[in-house]
């Protein structure tokens, strides 16, 4: 009997989910690894640029665009991969900023957030300080333990389907943290960047 292959079903659960979080594609660019939804702010936040995030205010929420994310290699070269990771975070930014300032229901936005995972090994630091390095906002995100545990079972599904070697050195438990970043930060930081790209 052949190994039951389930990743169809993870794909499936995936193109769901992206459904009803009224997730979109803002670019056709392969070298994009963010998708986008908008959403309210639940809370108030105040960001280290002075940006204050009332509850209501509009933002840009950025997901993972897991068939566009740089695929791990089978023998390690951890280095490489990150340092193409930070760049494909990077360049995604330049083409969000460009896009926010071209689509006039973004308007309004007040910031960009985010909730990208980390693996239980080594932890949150790494994450942590490469996303601090681009200009956004580290906070702890605290959550069920049920909840955490059923998002920790998705993340390592999708990354089984999109990225197993991933998980070679890493487990499968999955954490998240938060990101921020305000619209003026984004602007500063990236948008004079485009030209260069």
């Amino acid at each position: 009997m052949s190994n039951l292959d389930l990743t169809w079903a993870v794909r499936g659960v995936d193109a769901i989910l992206r459904l009803r979080q009224g997730i979109e594609e803002y670019t056709d660019d392969r070298n994009c690894i963010f998708r986008i939804s908008m959403e309210t702010a639940v809370g108030a936040a105040i960001l280290s640029d002075g940006a204050a995030i009332r509850p209501g205010d509009p933002l840009v929420q950025i997901h993972y665009w897991n068939e566009h994310m740089p695929v791990l290699p089978d023998n390690g070269g951890l280095t490489g991969w990150a340092s193409l990771f930070r760049h494909r975070i990077a360049h995604s930014l330049t083409l969000l900023n460009a896009y926010l300032d071209t689509e006039l229901r973004f308007r309004g936005v007040a910031g960009i957030h985010g909730l990208p995972t980390f693996p239980a090994r080594p932890g949150p630091l790494a994450l942590s300080r490469t996303c601090e390095h681009l200009g956004f906002d580290v906070m702890p995100l605290e959550d069920g333990a049920i909840h955490a545990w059923l998002d920790s079972l998705l993340i390592s599904g999708l990354i089984w389907t999109f990225n197993p070697a991933s998980l070679r050195n890493h487990g499968l438990t999955r954490g998240r943290i938060q990101i921020w970043m305000s619209r003026a930060t984004l602007t500063k930081r990236y948008g004079g960047m485009a030209e260069r790209h």
